[in-house]
């Protein structure tokens, strides 16, 4: 052994929790490894009885652990918050705080960078901006030698298409070329991390990719129960979407407003209308998403354009990165942790009046801890002694 493994401290251990969140998440890889490979004997007209058997087993095996992390999960220090949001069940909230460790994040932007909710400054070369911009200017011309072909007049057109329609072409391109002629010059830009950015760099990721899942899935889980869609002409409730059918109100109208039941659905939406307000002042143009131009079969978002799908994933950002903070608050004050000042107030100087307290954000009283059996290890019977 070497001197430098001698000296190494051991590694702490993982808590039981965080042990039984990431044996579940193994438990449930290789349950639809296994329901791919049934799909496809079935696909072949064949039937494994030892597939099926393993299948049997894992879903045993999954519901074990599913019993065992509910009496943890009902101690955690941050219970009497967490399970008070509208959104929040048992399972999408343990598969984010099991592989969290609130001892090491001595700052909520602590979890925001183990979560991937962070910001990496990407810089931006003048080539690559000419290159940009060279790629949007021959995408929008497609668009609108499309757009003139398929309508041959801007009536017909303006029936099927709501975004990305000969006049805003025309004025994005305009912006493009004032651009141009202002100059261009170096920059770095504020992205979200992914695998290509690290592979890139031959760098290690310094997030938890596992984990950014499953707070993508939380922070969906959020917004689908905390909001509803109401008629704009008779308030009724829209109806459910059955297929790729836009819904339709009984008394014939399309169009619906969304209201807000929760706290965090709330500041969704107020999130997702401020980045509106921000990007129309900017004059970039909110395009629905598939009306986009595709580049080598990928949609991409020529310069002076944003997806409307990317507005929704901004605001749906920024509320998870709030959700985390409070998660972040109300642990280590149950913990007995010291706390630091939020940035945006100890640095930025925002007013201590905007911030928002995690107690107000609940929606409902303290669920009733269920009863849940004690976890009981089996020990296996000890062999009787060799005879002499």
């Amino acid at each position: 052994m070497s001197a430098t493994s001698e000296s190494a401290e051991p590694r702490e251990p993982k808590s039981a929790f965080a042990f039984l969140v990431g044996a579940k998440l193994s438990v449930e890889r290789t349950a639809t490894s296994v329901l791919i490979r049934q799909s496809h004997l079935r696909n072949n007209d064949q039937d494994d009885p030892a597939t099926n058997r393993v299948l049997q087993l894992l879903a045993g095996v999954e519901a074990e652990i599913d019993d065992m992390i509910i009496g943890p999960l009902q101690q955690h220090p941050a219970w009497p918050w967490f399970s008070r949001i509208n959104g929040i069940g048992n399972e999408n909230i343990a598969k984010v705080i099991g592989p969290l460790n609130i001892r090491r994040a001595n700052y909520p932007s602590s979890f925001w960078k183990y979560c991937g909710m962070h910001v990496v400054d990407v810089p931006f070369t003048v080539d690559q901006q000419r290159a940009e911009l060279d790629k949007s200017a021959d995408a929008l011309q497609q668009r609108l030698e499309m757009l003139v072909k398929k309508y041959k007049t801007p009536e017909a057109e303006a029936e099927k298409v709501s975004g990305l329609t000969r006049a805003p072409i025309v004025e994005v391109g305009e912006g493009m070329n004032q651009r141009l002629k202002g100059g261009l010059e170096c920059q770095s830009r504020g992205m979200a991390p992914t695998r290509q950015m690290y592979k890139a760099t031959s760098t290690k990721l310094d997030y938890n990719s596992d984990l950014r899942v499953m707070c993508f899935r939380l922070a969906g889980a959020l917004i689908k129960s905390g909001i509803r869609y109401f008629c704009a002409t008779c308030n009724e409730q829209r109806p459910p979407k059955v297929g790729d059918v836009e819904p339709t109100c009984q008394c014939g109208s399309k169009e619906f407003n969304s209201k807000p039941t929760s706290k965090y659905a709330e500041f969704y939406l107020k999130a997702k209308d401020d980045e509106v307000r921000k990007l129309k002042s900017k004059g970039v143009l909110i395009v629905p998403t598939l009306e986009l131009p595709k580049s080598d079969g990928k949609i991409f978002e020529p310069v002076g354009t944003i997806a409307a799908n990317h507005v929704h994933m901004r605001a749906q950002r920024k509320m998870m990165k709030l959700f985390l903070a409070h998660l972040w608050m109300v642990w280590r004050t149950a913990e007995g942790l010291p706390l630091s000042t939020p940035y945006a107030h100890g640095i930025l100087g925002h007013s201590p009046a905007t911030m928002i307290d995690p107690w107000t954000m609940v929606d409902r009283p303290e669920p009733k801890r269920k009863k849940v059996r004690p976890i009981v290890a089996e020990t296996p019977e000890t062999p009787p002694a060799a005879a002499s």
